[in-house]
């Protein structure tokens, strides 16, 4: 019989219940506002200082794509590195 009542358990804590459906999406929203809010801070910090509006529109519609297109074309101007040979 506690074999049958384990997989019952099991099963059991499987279920989504409301509470936990609810915390994902607020743990998904968190870390969406602060994806955009480091893609706005790549725009504005990449272009010296000036807001230009392509590049805000992008970072606030597309900041899953728009960060590592930045990153990746722009990385020394971002972050102000030069390598030295």
């Amino acid at each position: 019989m506690t074999k049958k009542n384990n997989k019952k358990d099991e099963i059991n804590n499987d279920i989504f219940t409301p509470r936990k459906i609810y915390q994902k999406h607020i743990n998904l929203y968190i870390f969406t506002v602060l994806l955009e809010m480091f893609a706005i801070f790549l725009a504005y910090k990449c272009n010296d200082g000036n807001l230009a509006f392509f590049d805000i529109l992008m970072a606030a519609c597309c900041a899953p794509f728009y960060i590592p297109y930045k990153l990746g074309t722009s990385w020394d101007k971002c972050f102000n590195t030069q390598r030295s040979l």
